[in-house]
């Protein structure tokens, strides 16, 4: 969410714009978005406020769809943000956002290394990156000496990934424990 007070910089010196829409407010109080369409909303209702308000153009304004921990998601948060990735890309009133991510949240306090032998948090990296670049991802923070690349559907990591997105609660705590465990 931004800082609406800030914008009064905008008209002294234009600047690009990240919309972080992992919250939103409700009453005047800070909720987190936990479904696709709450984020793709939050997303929707800012853009566009700041191009109405303060004549910001899309193609100025990044997305940060708040990419989450997997060890900790136990609400589907992950899925949700996929999602989302797809709902923002396929608006027709956002056309020329940029929908961007951090990376590296997506493998915090994870063991270095997957069952398979392989960079455990760098491979997630590039699972999610699988998924959400052809769905409209665009954006990446990341790391400059990790080499992204997309995954084969055979890769370890990337087949536990996908049974993670499906899981909830306990399950995907346990579905989470399969990236390192044999």
């Amino acid at each position: 969410m931004p800082r609406w007070d800030l914008m009064d910089l905008y008209k002294v010196h234009p600047f690009r714009v990240i919309v972080m829409a992992s919250e939103r407010m409700v009453d005047g109080v800070a909720r987190s978005n936990k479904t696709a369409q709450e984020i793709a909303m939050t997303a929707r209702d800012v853009a566009l406020r700041l191009g109405r308000d303060h004549g910001i153009g899309l193609g100025d304004i990044f997305i940060d769809i708040a990419v989450r921990a997997v060890i900790v998601d136990t609400e589907r948060l992950n899925r949700a943000v996929l999602e989302a990735v797809r709902l923002i890309r396929t608006d027709p009133d956002l056309e020329g956002v940029h929908i961007m991510g951090a990376l590296t949240n997506i493998g915090q306090q994870m063991p270095p290394k997957a069952v398979d032998g392989s960079n455990l948090k760098q491979t997630l990296e590039n699972a999610f990156l699988t998924i959400a670049v052809p769905n409209g991802l665009d954006t990446v923070m990341g790391t400059p000496w990790n080499r992204y690349h997309p995954l084969p559907d055979d890769n370890h990591v990337m087949k536990v990934y996908r049974e993670f997105l499906e899981q909830c609660g306990s399950n995907a705590l346990r579905a989470v424990r399969r990236f390192y465990r044999a």
